[in-house]
């Protein structure tokens, strides 16, 4: 039996394709900081796994400000700065095993916090450039 698309639907896909964007610019950002670490090898699944980590982090950081959970006081000052120490901490744990270097060993940790250090820090400056070249 054959489901018809309705407006809704068609709404709703067109409403999270700027998503879909934005989490396949983030693999295709750690297939390019793996290039530009000296051709680490990391596999479309991998670079999608992480992808989905870090989204799932964002989703459940956000459910708990909404909650109410975290945000006031000095946690206004240091989230930020412990939420890329947890991003890192969760790539060299996540790429140090699945990643191999140039010369076919795997990358380990510190292989794994070069990497996520080098996708973050190319968030960044697509984010900022991006901003920049906005008409005011």
């Amino acid at each position: 039996m054959e489901i018809p698309l309705s407006l809704n639907t068609m709404s709703l896909l067109i409403a999270l394709l700027p998503l879909w964007l934005a989490l396949a610019l983030t693999a295709g950002l750690v297939k390019l900081a793996a290039r530009l670490l000296g051709r680490m090898q990391v596999s479309w699944r991998h670079a999608w796994v992480f992808v989905a980590m870090l989204a799932t982090y964002a989703f459940v950081w956000g459910m708990a400000i909404q909650a109410g959970l975290v945000g006031d006081g000095a946690f206004l000052v240091l989230g930020p700065f412990l939420g890329w120490v947890a991003i890192l901490a969760l790539g060299a744990w996540y790429f140090g095993t699945r990643v191999r270097g140039a010369d076919g060993e795997w990358v380990r940790w510190s292989g794994g916090l070069k990497l996520t250090g080098l996708v973050l820090t190319l968030m960044l400056v697509l984010s900022f450039g991006t901003f920049a070249l906005l008409p005011r």
